[in-house]
């Protein structure tokens, strides 16, 4: 055999020798980070000041309606997650001859979120959130490789979590929820999935605008 054949074949088979090798160790980097990642976001969840409810001294949380009775009563013991989307559900009971938009939901969120002692702190979880997100998406792996990275991100949520994002989401691209580029990356994943077959959901149903839900439902 030509000695020069056999060192094209050599060269071809170190070469691929070292795209696997490439390969498995950026496979095992992105593993490492991701663990890391998502430890980190395991802590911020667990948070002390998130999972109670804590208004700045001496302000009150009213709804948007304006009617005498306007003030909601904040339950210290209930997470944030909880009191918003227990604030959400009455605020769409009072507002009985609205349909709940991007544009409503966003009011809400922002008349909700700025009464909070702990704002910022329940603003950097939903930060991490998109950073987790958004790795993954940007990464070399497969889409289905993708798909499986983000659910175990959308898992680490509970239901009020996830409702509570959504519509962080919506107030932060001020109820322009079509075409904003985060809302369609979490739409594209289904990340809401598991708010949208939940009891939570099932008692909104009815007074969500359509329009506003599929910008974030994926459709089957």
């Amino acid at each position: 055999m030509d000695p020069v054949f056999v060192d094209i074949i050599v060269a071809i088979i170190a070469f691929f020798a070292l795209l696997v090798s490439l390969a498995s160790y950026m496979v095992s980097s992105f593993q490492t980070l991701f663990t890391a990642m998502t430890n980190m976001l395991r802590v911020q969840l667990s948070g002390t000041r998130i999972n109670s409810t804590e208004l700045i001294q001496g302000r009150k949380l009213m709804f948007i309606d304006g009617s005498d009775d306007c003030e909601f009563v904040v339950n210290t013991e209930h997470s944030i997650y909880r009191s918003f989307t227990d604030y959400y559900s009455l605020t769409s009971c009072r507002l009985r001859t609205q349909y709940m938009n991007g544009h409503l939901s966003a009011e809400i969120w922002e008349n909700f979120v700025r009464e909070l002692e702990y704002r910022s702190e329940l603003e950097q979880i939903f930060k991490y959130i998109y950073d987790c997100v958004e790795m993954v998406d940007k990464s070399f792996l497969s889409p289905r490789a993708k798909r499986r990275y983000v659910r175990l991100i959308s898992d680490m949520l509970t239901t009020e979590q996830l409702f509570c994002y959504m519509m962080n989401q919506a107030h932060f691209c001020s109820g322009y929820c079509k075409k904003d580029k985060t809302i369609k990356m979490l739409k594209k994943y289904d990340f809401f999935r598991d708010l949208f077959g939940s009891p939570l959901y099932e008692t909104l149903e009815r007074r969500f605008d359509a329009e506003f839900i599929r910008c974030f439902s994926k459709s089957k």
